[in-house]
């Protein structure tokens, strides 16, 4: 999954070029792709900082996902597998924020890996993502009930006994 390792980035308390120690929020990807065949996900974020991430999927079916500055874990319930990446290459995202210019009373770009996304903000926490990844999907992430001051749901992936591991 490519966009994985940006999903990290979403956890930042954007443009106030400080990391809030913990956020919580729940979201509704859209990714549409060059039909414009659109898929809608579901679930809750944690972030702690300053690199775990985690995504718990509950719709349409359950995953979850962790990443940290060194790897990202796919546990995928329906298939009783888990997917390990060891990330080579880390996104510094404290960089990629400071680099954000702001386009809009609420919006702001920011350009990584040759990709553009597009930020915006409603009372001064993230209230949307958008980009488009290396096949060309295009992606909308809405994010509710974000809050910086609640404490987050463990971020590490635990791998179910019995299930699958890959290592990529």
């Amino acid at each position: 999954m490519r966009i994985l390792p940006l999903l990290t980035l979403l956890t930042l308390q954007l443009f106030a070029l400080q990391l809030p120690p913990a956020i919580t929020a729940d979201f509704e990807q859209k990714v549409t792709n060059e039909h414009n065949q659109t898929l809608t996900y579901k679930g809750k974020m944690s972030f702690i900082a300053p690199d775990k991430t985690r995504w718990d999927y509950t719709f349409p079916s359950p995953k979850s996902v962790c990443s940290s500055k060194n790897s990202i874990v796919i546990i995928e319930n329906d298939l009783e597998q888990a997917t390990v990446y060891k990330s080579g290459d880390h996104i510094d995202i404290k960089r990629v924020f400071q680099n954000a210019v702001k386009t809009g009373r609420q919006r702001y770009e920011t350009e990584f890996a040759g990709n553009t996304y597009t930020f915006t903000l409603q009372q001064g926490k993230i209230k949307t993502l958008s980009f488009t990844d290396a096949l060309h999907n295009r992606s909308e992430i809405t994010f509710f009930q974000t809050r910086y001051d609640a404490p987050p749901a463990p971020v590490r992936c635990l791998i179910p006994d019995g299930f699958d591991v890959i290592i990529e």
